[in-house]
């Protein structure tokens, strides 16, 4: 039975996360390394029986797309409140800014 952090080491790499944000994503998200490195450290905090047993079941990657697309999608992810709200607020200021000139 593999440990949870060789189950970890094979899905990186295989680039396994990678290809999934590829894919939800149609190849359109230009933050694909800083969201796969928040997607290994949130399966990395997983109790190790639950990675082991959707690894034993063949539905990790399932869990992985699950997790992609909320934290793509979703305003209350890890990844939203760390990279997405940022962008949005530089954005934003930077409208007002050349507004003001």
């Amino acid at each position: 039975m593999k440990t949870q952090t060789q189950i970890i080491e094979e899905i990186a790499k295989n680039k396994i996360v990678e290809t999934i944000i590829d894919n939800v994503s149609k190849g359109t998200f230009p933050d694909t390394d800083d969201l796969s490195q928040d997607i290994y450290v949130e399966l990395l905090s997983k109790p190790e029986e639950k990675i082991q047993q959707l690894y034993d079941n063949n539905q990790l990657n399932y869990f992985i797309a699950t997790m992609v697309k909320n934290n793509l999608f979703s305003v209350n992810s890890r990844y939203y409140y760390n990279y997405q709200k940022w962008n949005n607020n530089r954005t934003t200021f930077n409208n007002i800014e050349n507004e003001s000139e």
